[in-house]
Protein backbone atom coordinates (compact mmCIF):
# COMPACT_ATOMS: atom_id res chain seq x y z
CA UNK A 1 0.00 0.00 0.00
CA UNK A 2 1.59 3.36 -1.14
CA UNK A 3 1.66 6.01 1.59
CA UNK A 4 0.72 9.77 0.03
CA UNK A 5 3.33 12.54 1.09
CA UNK A 6 0.42 15.06 1.66
CA UNK A 7 2.30 17.32 4.13
CA UNK A 8 4.48 18.10 1.44
CA UNK A 9 5.74 22.20 0.93
CA UNK A 10 4.47 21.08 -3.13
CA UNK A 11 1.25 19.57 -2.27
CA UNK A 12 0.54 22.85 -0.03
CA UNK A 13 1.41 25.27 -2.50
CA UNK A 14 -0.08 23.39 -5.29
CA UNK A 15 -3.13 23.39 -3.06
CA UNK A 16 -3.09 27.17 -2.62
CA UNK A 17 -2.62 28.19 -6.50
CA UNK A 18 -5.66 25.61 -7.25
CA UNK A 19 -7.27 27.59 -5.09
CA UNK A 20 -6.26 31.11 -6.79
CA UNK A 21 -7.08 29.57 -10.05
CA UNK A 22 -10.24 28.21 -8.83
CA UNK A 23 -10.99 32.08 -7.75
CA UNK A 24 -9.61 33.92 -11.18
CA UNK A 25 -11.96 31.78 -13.38
CA UNK A 26 -15.02 32.17 -10.72
CA UNK A 27 -14.12 36.17 -11.03
CA UNK A 28 -13.20 35.52 -15.15
CA UNK A 29 -16.59 34.20 -15.66
CA UNK A 30 -18.41 37.47 -14.48
CA UNK A 31 -17.30 39.40 -17.79
CA UNK A 32 -18.40 38.39 -20.99
CA UNK A 33 -16.02 35.35 -22.55
CA UNK A 34 -16.80 36.47 -26.31
CA UNK A 35 -17.83 39.78 -28.12
CA UNK A 36 -19.39 40.81 -31.57
CA UNK A 37 -15.64 42.07 -32.06
CA UNK A 38 -13.47 38.85 -30.59
CA UNK A 39 -12.52 37.30 -27.44
CA UNK A 40 -14.01 39.36 -25.00
CA UNK A 41 -12.41 40.48 -20.93
CA UNK A 42 -13.16 37.37 -19.42
CA UNK A 43 -11.32 35.30 -22.01
CA UNK A 44 -8.14 35.54 -20.90
CA UNK A 45 -8.72 35.45 -17.03
CA UNK A 46 -10.67 32.03 -16.98
CA UNK A 47 -8.07 30.20 -19.44
CA UNK A 48 -5.33 31.01 -17.16
CA UNK A 49 -7.66 29.91 -14.38
CA UNK A 50 -8.06 27.07 -15.95
CA UNK A 51 -4.29 26.20 -17.14
CA UNK A 52 -3.39 27.25 -13.03
CA UNK A 53 -5.60 24.83 -11.51
CA UNK A 54 -4.32 22.06 -14.45
CA UNK A 55 -0.90 22.62 -13.33
CA UNK A 56 -1.32 22.95 -9.85
CA UNK A 57 -2.88 19.67 -9.60
CA UNK A 58 -0.49 18.14 -11.51
CA UNK A 59 1.99 19.41 -8.96
CA UNK A 60 -0.23 18.05 -6.32
CA UNK A 61 0.05 14.40 -7.31
CA UNK A 62 3.44 14.47 -8.43
CA UNK A 63 4.60 15.86 -5.37
CA UNK A 64 1.94 13.55 -2.89
CA UNK A 65 3.16 10.49 -5.08
CA UNK A 66 6.79 10.95 -3.82
CA UNK A 67 7.61 8.88 -0.65
CA UNK A 68 8.57 10.81 1.89
CA UNK A 69 12.58 9.68 1.45
CA UNK A 70 12.29 11.12 -2.02
CA UNK A 71 10.67 14.32 -1.10
CA UNK A 72 13.92 14.22 1.72
CA UNK A 73 16.27 13.55 -0.81
CA UNK A 74 16.02 16.53 -2.37
CA UNK A 75 19.24 19.47 -1.58
CA UNK A 76 19.11 22.74 -1.73
CA UNK A 77 21.05 22.98 -4.82
CA UNK A 78 23.20 25.02 -6.40
CA UNK A 79 20.35 26.28 -9.26
CA UNK A 80 18.10 27.04 -6.00
CA UNK A 81 20.69 30.14 -5.20
CA UNK A 82 20.90 31.17 -7.89
CA UNK A 83 17.23 31.65 -8.87
CA UNK A 84 16.64 33.24 -5.53
CA UNK A 85 19.64 35.66 -6.22
CA UNK A 86 18.16 36.85 -9.59
CA UNK A 87 14.73 36.92 -7.78
CA UNK A 88 16.74 38.93 -4.86
CA UNK A 89 18.59 40.76 -7.55
CA UNK A 90 15.35 41.72 -8.95
CA UNK A 91 13.54 43.37 -5.63
CA UNK A 92 16.42 45.68 -6.07
CA UNK A 93 16.61 46.62 -9.21
CA UNK A 94 12.91 47.79 -9.48
CA UNK A 95 13.49 49.26 -5.82
CA UNK A 96 16.77 51.23 -7.16
CA UNK A 97 14.55 52.15 -10.68
CA UNK A 98 12.94 55.03 -8.49
CA UNK A 99 15.89 56.77 -7.80
CA UNK A 100 18.19 56.20 -10.42
CA UNK A 101 15.89 54.85 -13.30
CA UNK A 102 15.46 51.82 -15.66
CA UNK A 103 18.47 52.66 -17.29
CA UNK A 104 20.69 52.35 -14.42
CA UNK A 105 19.19 50.03 -12.61
CA UNK A 106 18.43 47.75 -15.34
CA UNK A 107 21.49 47.67 -16.62
CA UNK A 108 23.44 47.02 -13.07
CA UNK A 109 20.85 44.17 -12.79
CA UNK A 110 21.93 42.65 -15.98
CA UNK A 111 25.59 42.90 -14.98
CA UNK A 112 25.32 41.60 -11.93
CA UNK A 113 23.04 38.54 -13.54
CA UNK A 114 25.63 37.94 -16.39
CA UNK A 115 28.85 38.59 -14.18
CA UNK A 116 28.21 37.09 -10.75
CA UNK A 117 24.90 34.62 -11.08
CA UNK A 118 26.43 32.98 -14.30
CA UNK A 119 30.02 33.64 -13.87
CA UNK A 120 31.04 35.00 -16.98
CA UNK A 121 33.57 37.95 -17.07
CA UNK A 122 32.72 41.97 -16.33
CA UNK A 123 33.40 42.69 -19.54
CA UNK A 124 30.77 40.31 -20.78
CA UNK A 125 28.12 41.88 -18.47
CA UNK A 126 28.75 45.14 -19.39
CA UNK A 127 28.46 44.44 -22.95
CA UNK A 128 25.15 42.41 -21.97
CA UNK A 129 24.22 45.26 -20.02
CA UNK A 130 24.42 48.01 -22.70
CA UNK A 131 23.02 45.72 -25.57
CA UNK A 132 19.75 44.91 -23.53
CA UNK A 133 19.57 48.68 -22.56
CA UNK A 134 20.00 50.01 -25.93
CA UNK A 135 17.70 47.44 -26.78
CA UNK A 136 14.84 48.81 -24.37
CA UNK A 137 15.75 52.30 -25.35
CA UNK A 138 14.64 52.11 -29.14
CA UNK A 139 11.94 49.24 -28.36
CA UNK A 140 9.89 51.51 -25.78
CA UNK A 141 11.39 55.08 -26.04
CA UNK A 142 11.19 55.37 -29.99
CA UNK A 143 9.06 53.15 -30.76
CA UNK A 144 6.33 52.68 -28.87
CA UNK A 145 6.88 56.23 -27.55
CA UNK A 146 6.73 55.38 -23.87
CA UNK A 147 9.10 56.97 -20.94
CA UNK A 148 10.70 54.14 -18.51
CA UNK A 149 11.82 55.99 -15.29
CA UNK A 150 14.67 58.08 -15.70
CA UNK A 151 16.96 58.72 -12.78
CA UNK A 152 18.21 62.36 -11.69
CA UNK A 153 20.84 62.45 -14.85
CA UNK A 154 17.64 62.09 -17.14
CA UNK A 155 18.17 58.63 -18.36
Amino acid sequence: MHKYNLRNGDVISGAILAALGTFIVIQGAIWPYYTPDGPGPGFFPIWYGVLMVGLALWLIISAASKSKAEARSEVFTIGTRRALMVWLGLVVCLVAMAWIGFTVAFGLYTVFIVSYVLGRSLFAGVITAAATCAGFYIVFWQVLGVQLPFGPWGF
